[in-house]
């Protein structure tokens, strides 16, 4: 059985059989459910058969409040079914009376943090819903980066389907990078290293990653003179421009400011020493 963790604020234990109520009311709260089901109602019934044996599992926690101990919800940290052992999921649901304290990036940072440094994990990824901003967001601030942008096909979609999917992820090598710039706070102000799989029409920074002690930018604005010269302070100039076209161009669409850039210059790969990057 998995021992129970403690965070600052939470306790993360194994799940009983006595867990069916707490499943069964945070499992049929409609904005918790939103969307997962759409909010539909899930009888009691699929609670005790489905839902609380594959729980009892390794790799599920239910959540409880430390000064009330009130139960918030679960967290799950685990493999996908004959995955890689060191390639894991994050998941979260929290009653929405948890919602904004910071108690699900608090948990998964706690969980992560033990998988990197004492179950050997090298990867930890998680998914949802393009249009699922707050699950989105807790993603990030745990330090799981944008990877990609996906569709699926569903026989009854939920709103916001054709948007897609959306995946986070996390290596080992980065977290322990994140782990000294935050015990040394002179070097928080260098620029996320995000996945080189990161397209510049699915996000709204040009996305960059690390090639030895550079950093390559895929959305660097060249003018097509050969005798134009840009400065740095010029080049920080046009990045920002470059950036500001696709944050607005939408997916897969261009805006007037993106085809001006265009049909004056050209974008490319560029790599640069890591201190030396334009700073946003």
């Amino acid at each position: 059985m998995q021992a129970p963790l403690d965070t600052e604020r939470l306790l993360l234990r194994p799940f009983t059989a006595a867990d069916v109520d707490n499943l069964y009311h945070l499992h049929n709260d409609p904005e918790v459910m939103r969307f997962l089901n759409g909010g539909t109602h899930t009888p009691r019934e699929v609670i005790e058969r489905d839902t609380i044996p594959r729980f009892l599992c390794y790799g599920f926690w239910a959540a409880s409040e430390k000064s009330t101990g009130a139960f918030l919800g679960w967290f799950a940290f685990h493999p996908t079914d004959g995955g890689d052992p060191r390639d894991v999921e994050l998941g979260y649901r929290l009653h929405k009376a948890a919602w904004g304290k910071g108690y699900a990036t608090e948990g998964a940072r706690s969980l992560i943090s033990r998988g990197f440094t004492e179950w050997g994990v090298r990867r930890v990824w998680a998914q949802t819903m393009a249009v699922n901003t707050r699950s989105r967001r807790v993603m990030e601030k745990a330090g799981l980066a944008y990877v990609r942008t996906f569709h699926e096909e569903f026989d009854d979609p939920l709103p916001g389907t054709e948007h897609g999917e959306v995946e986070y992820a996390l290596i080992k090598a980065d977290w322990e990078q994140q782990q000294t710039a935050s015990s040394h706070p002179r070097t928080q102000s260098r620029p996320t290293v995000h996945p080189s799989s990161m397209r510049p029409e699915c996000a709204p920074h040009p996305p960059t990653w690390r090639d030895g002690d550079r950093v390559c930018c895929q959305l660097v604005w060249k003018p097509r003179s050969k005798g134009t010269q840009r400065s740095h302070d010029m080049r920080q100039s046009t990045m920002k421009t470059s950036t500001a076209a696709v944050e607005t161009s939408g997916r897969g669409r261009t805006t007037s400011g993106y085809r001006k850039l265009a049909a004056e210059g050209s974008f490319r790969d560029e790599c640069l020493p890591l201190n030396d990057l334009p700073q946003a």
